[in-house]
C-alpha cells in the first residue's frame, strides 16, 4: 500500500525483481539493488512476479525517530 512515514529507509533487494515508486518517480530494481525512501515521502513497492518470491532488507532509523517522539506512519490511498 502506499504510505509514507517520518524516518528514512534504505532497502536493498536480496533475490527478486520489482517496482517502487517515491513520489511520482518510478524506479525498477532487481538482485542487488538497493533503493532510499526520503522521509516523509509517498511510496509503494510492487514485486514484478506473482510467482516468485522478492526478499530484501530494509534498514531504517524508525527507532530514533521513535525515541524522539516523532516516528509517525500514514497510509495513502
Amino acid at each position: 500500500n502506499r504510505h509514507r512515514h517520518t524516518y528514512e529507509t534504505l532497502i536493498y533487494i536480496i533475490e527478486g525483481s520489482g517496482t517502487t515508486w517515491v513520489e511520482e518517480k518510478e524506479v525498477q530494481w532487481k538482485k542487488g539493488d538497493a533503493i532510499y525512501v526520503p522521509q516523509w515521502a509517498w511510496h509503494h513497492h510492487k514485486n514484478a512476479s506473482d510467482k516468485e518470491k522478492c526478499l530484501y532488507i530494509a534498514c531504517e532509523n524508525a527507532p530514533q525517530m521513535q525515541n524522539l517522539g516523532v516516528a509517525l506512519r500514514e497510509e495513502g490511498e
